[in-house]
């Protein structure tokens, strides 16, 4: 999926370090910790909720859970501008 992801990144720094993730994640690394490397593009707060879903089994939720975040973030920020 980070592979998908990276094909469609425009900006040339985050394209590199999600290919930095994703080699990461090849070797063997959690996720958690492989975006957690980069505390300037991914907050603590995902890289949290990844590290929980990691632990519980149930990533498919997390990921979900997080989208839904997102989105409502976004929302209340064009809210407010």
């Amino acid at each position: 999926a980070f592979q998908l992801i990276q094909t469609d990144i425009e900006k040339p720094y985050f394209k590199s370090v999600v290919g930095f993730v994703v080699d990461d994640i090849k070797s063997g690394k959690p996720i958690s910790e492989a975006l957690g490397h980069y505390h300037n593009v991914f907050d603590d707060f995902y890289v949290s909720m990844i590290r929980s879903g990691e632990e519980s089994g149930k990533m498919s939720n997390t990921f979900s859970y997080l989208a839904e975040y997102l989105d409502r973030s976004y929302a209340l920020t064009v809210k407010v501008r």
